[in-house]
């Protein structure tokens, strides 16, 4: 389409022109011809014939015809949602005009936007211009889109370029290999790598990219061999990076790896990184008591700190925290203000005395400063002192001789609780328990021991061999359990 005036005098104008030039040529090579043949005066006369051939008859052209160019744009392929750079377009006066309007029309004039507007409301004097520029941002991914620019106001017409591109799926992004994990690695060390695969599975060419790190720890991770930033990615391209953890501090630690442009376009592809960063370690945790009786203390178990640092660590304090830390006491303490060297390990003893019934636990914290380097769980669960017992809980017998039977010691048990304790049956079990047996007085067995209430057993040693013997007596009921007290002696 050309950028000219509406209606074809100014066209008819100039071929009649063309014809009376062409004739002119074709005149001036005759009469050259001529010359040499004795024909001038007939050539001659012709000559000036040809002289009042003139054009057809025609309108004048309008005065004050502008130009528009370029007549025709073609914005190319651009993705939806995206606009292309801006294409120029001048309006040229060859005389005075009047006061200019830009507009998109056509089909897809939704597309196409007057991005800077020159022209509209000027009035261009002769030989003057003005310029807009025109951008193709498509909506729809549907291929062709076409429109025109058109300018009014020049008196004679109006001017129109036509501009036209195409628009297809903007592209997009996606992990051929996404990061994992990196778990757990001691402060000051570097981690097995990952090498993360990006792609362009669509049919356009991203903008340049950038790789970054963002979050609430990205100085804990190194991203290194990035062929991603910098540069467009093709259509079904590939570029990668590679990721480590290299944690500088203890705890736990994130962030986001992006890959996005900087100029929009592409959608930002990110994925959360992940790790774990000690300084120490605590072996034979969570320490489980089971239960105790409230007010004992029992054995002590030994929790082993070791440094998994690659630097040094300490000098160490430690101490019980948590929600029950006066139920667990410390032992032999080989921790507390040493500094341990990479790999190097202290103990701590602890044991559970609890001071109230129920499950109780807490935390051996160690920290430097005050820093927590590593806490271990500790738990238990502290029981009320038994209702129901045996007094004494233990006797050795007078060394008696064998087939003879010792003096007779009396066995009391107590129900000190709110229930009976149930029917009590006895045994005599252990080592040796034939060497010890039941005496005729006995208030125990088949009877339900109240509340508040007790029995007694009488028991006897009587040895057939000799030598140290041991056994246990054992009185037994339901709910009232097993309560048991030791029995030695020596037979000789």
């Amino acid at each position: 389409m050309r950028g000219v005036w509406g209606g074809h005098s100014l066209a008819l104008a100039t071929w009649g022109a063309s014809l009376a030039a062409s004739m002119r040529v074709i005149l001036a090579t005759l009469l050259a011809t001529s010359s040499a043949c004795g024909f001038e005066t007939a050539l001659g006369s012709a000559d000036a014939s040809i002289e009042s051939i003139d054009a057809p008859d025609a309108p004048d052209a309008p005065l004050g015809s502008p130009s528009l160019t370029p007549e025709v744009s073609d914005f190319g392929t651009i993705a939806v949602a995206t606009s292309s750079v801006a294409t120029t377009f001048t309006v040229t006066a060859k005389a005075p005009t009047q006061q200019l309007a830009a507009s998109i029309t056509g089909t897809d004039a939704a597309e196409f936007h007057i991005a800077n507007d020159g022209c509209t409301g000027m009035a261009l004097a002769a030989f003057a211009s003005c310029t807009l520029t025109v951008t193709f941002s498509p909506v729809v991914a549907s291929g062709e889109k076409s429109a025109s620019l058109r300018v009014t106001g020049g008196g004679g017409g109006d001017l129109f370029s036509m501009i036209h591109g195409r628009s297809d799926i903007p592209p997009a992004l996606a992990f051929v290999t996404s990061p994992t994990p990196f778990g757990t690695l001691g402060v000051g060390f570097t981690s097995a790598i990952q090498t993360i695969t990006v792609r362009n599975p669509g049919t356009l060419a991203t903008p340049a990219l950038v790789v970054a790190k963002v979050g609430s720890d990205p100085t804990e991770f190194t991203l290194t061999s990035d062929t991603c930033s910098t540069a467009a990615l093709g259509p079904m391209s590939t570029c990668s990076f590679v990721l480590a953890f290299a944690p500088n501090t203890v705890g736990a630690k994130s962030a986001t790896i992006g890959v996005s442009s900087p100029t929009g376009g592409v959608p930002t592809l990110s994925s959360a990184i992940t790790g774990t960063a000690l300084a120490l370690t605590i072996a034979t945790v969570p320490a489980d008591f089971g239960s105790a009786v409230t007010g004992t203390t029992t054995a002590f178990t030994t929790l082993m700190i070791t440094n998994v640092a690659a630097n040094s660590v300490g000098p160490l304090v430690t101490s019980v925290a948590g929600n029950h830390p006066t139920d667990f006491v410390f032992g032999a303490n080989a921790c507390s203000g040493v500094t341990l060297l990479p790999a190097q390990v202290c103990t701590i003893d602890v044991a559970f005395k609890p001071g109230v019934i129920g499950a109780r636990n807490a935390l051996v914290r160690v920290m430097v400063g005050s820093t927590i380097l590593v806490d271990g769980v500790v738990q238990g669960i502290g029981a009320a002192p038994d209702p129901i017992s045996i007094s004494p809980i233990s006797y050795a017998f007078t060394a008696t001789a064998v087939g003879a039977t010792s003096t007779t010691e009396t066995f009391t048990l107590f129900n000190t609780g709110t229930v009976s304790t149930g029917v009590l049956a006895r045994s005599i079990t252990g080592a040796d328990p034939t060497q010890f047996g039941f005496s005729l007085s006995d208030t125990c067995t088949g009877v339900d021991v109240p509340a508040a209430g007790m029995c007694t057993i009488d028991v006897v040693f009587s040895p057939t061999t000799t030598g140290a013997k041991s056994a246990t007596l054992s009185l037994t009921s339901t709910p009232g359990g097993t309560h048991t007290a030791a029995l030695t002696g020596t037979g000789l």
